[in-house]
């Protein structure tokens, strides 16, 4: 009898079930589901040490299911609630999908992740974002463009015309954080994310219309007295 690639597989089986528990029950809460999204970060950092294959696309998708619902509501939630789920989502982005993700997703998650670092442009609001959940975050947004880059309708996604002003508010937001963090962390991780957008973005017109803006924001940095500079250097995203 032939047997599925899925049903072959003791450890995707194992993983499926742990996943499937911690979707169970009511968690209307905030407390019940911070502690459900806990328990779901614990089980896939365990999953990512042992072995990084079990979490296929379609996983990634049944773990981002649940995830979906605490973004879409992410501004009525605890902020460590938020930064939790950020870090589940990176793990999902970054050993799930990789190159598989896909753009609609993407494009939605760049928006998301750009309006919890910086706000809603034009919108006058007290910002309140934990050091921790931006710089997670950011790491999030980092491992994001970077998959993106590994995909030709990934990467094209990324500059589609109606996502354009999007960009340009991504952008603005991580020369933001590279010139202003608060902790040299955030700053650097901003800084990474830019680089994965040179190397991820293949339309070399979008790439060009953003240069003017990077070089004159880092270039405002690079000339601020010495004792008020962070040692940048730039290194590859890695989880």
């Amino acid at each position: 009898m032939a047997t599925s690639s899925a049903n072959a597989n003791p450890a995707r089986n194992e993983f499926f079930q742990q996943l499937a528990i911690r979707q169970q029950g009511e968690t209307s809460s905030f407390k019940r589901l911070s502690d459900l999204t806990e328990e779901l970060l614990d089980i896939l950092n365990d999953q990512v040490n042992r072995d990084t294959t079990v979490l296929d696309e379609k996983l990634a998708d049944y773990v981002f299911f649940p995830l979906s619902h605490i973004f879409r509501s992410h501004d009525q939630y605890p902020k460590r609630l938020i930064e939790v789920a950020i870090k589940c989502l990176t793990i999902v982005v970054h050993h799930g999908w990789k190159s598989n993700i896909s753009p609609q997703i993407l494009q939605q998650l760049l928006i998301l992740l750009t309006f919890i670092i910086g706000g809603v442009p034009g919108r006058e609001e007290a910002r309140d974002l934990p050091e921790e959940t931006e710089l997670e975050s950011l790491r999030a947004l980092t491992a994001l463009v970077a998959v993106a880059g590994t995909s030709a309708k990934a990467a094209a996604a990324l500059t589609e015309e109606k996502l354009i002003p999007t960009l340009g508010h991504t952008v603005t937001v991580l020369l933001e954080c590279v010139a202003d963090g608060r902790t040299p962390a955030i700053q650097l991780e901003a800084l990474r994310t830019l680089g994965c957008f040179y190397t991820g973005i293949k339309d070399q017109a979008a790439l060009a219309s953003f240069l003017p803006g990077i070089v004159s924001s880092l270039t405002k940095l690079l000339a601020k007295p010495r004792e008020r500079r962070t040692g940048f250097s730039l290194a590859p995203y890695s989880q």
